[in-house]
């Protein structure tokens, strides 16, 4: 299995939930949670059966190319979730930037592009008490297109999907980078989320194709 060395590679102590095939992580981190799942908790699969994207969309989950993962957060005072997207997007950007050499770019919000290919999006779902308003956990679902899949890309995407190796030998592993980027999330600090380093990662719109992206 890809991620047989991934609770290895964390730096933080972390509950982790491995699978082979799920419906979609974020559905079963928001069920862990709403049973007590405790913050840092991380569930992470080969593929998605119905892996989702924003505004209900679906997002492309095949088996062995892609890292879907889902982090389960719980701490007071967490920034809103479109601040815990932001903050994902740049650890992404990071992860890859460490660990391949690679530049990628943040497109607002929660996608990040590379070579003017989207290879991630990031959906943040949050639960809140209905008495005081209060943030009562957050999950931060993360896809990232390691590399291109066997079959190629639906139709529906093929012209602007892309991965972070899409037909170049492998400079790290999908548990290395799920685990980079893991630890960094896990080592946010609530209080100080960087915006210039968000504001750095930011795509400028004529760096976009010309494929709708």
């Amino acid at each position: 299995m890809a991620y047989e060395s991934f609770a290895e590679l964390l730096a933080h102590d972390a509950e982790v939930f491995i699978y082979d095939s799920l419906e979609s992580t974020n559905q079963t981190a928001k069920e862990l949670a709403t049973n007590g799942a405790k913050h840092g908790t991380i569930i992470i699969t080969n593929r998605q059966t119905a892996g989702q994207g924003q505004y209900g969309r679906s997002f492309f989950s095949p088996d062995g190319a892609g890292i879907y993962m889902s982090i389960i957060l719980r701490k007071a005072h967490m920034p809103n979730p479109v601040m815990l997207t932001a903050y994902a997007a740049v650890t992404v950007c990071e992860a890859i930037e460490k660990l391949t050499g690679k530049k990628p770019k943040i497109k607002w919000i929660n996608d990040v592009f590379l070579e003017g290919k989207k290879i991630c999006g990031i959906l943040t779902q949050a639960a809140t008490d209905v008495n005081d308003g209060s943030m009562q956990y957050a999950v931060v679902g993360i896809g990232i297109n390691f590399s291109a899949p066997d079959d190629g890309y639906p139709d529906d995407i093929k012209n602007i999907a892309g991965a972070v190796f899409s037909d170049e030998p492998q400079k790290t592993t999908r548990a290395e980078l799920a685990a980079y980027v893991a630890n960094g999330m896990l080592a946010m600090d609530f209080s100080e989320i960087e915006i210039a380093k968000y504001r750095g990662y930011l795509l400028m719109p004529w760096e976009l194709d010309l494929h709708g992206n």
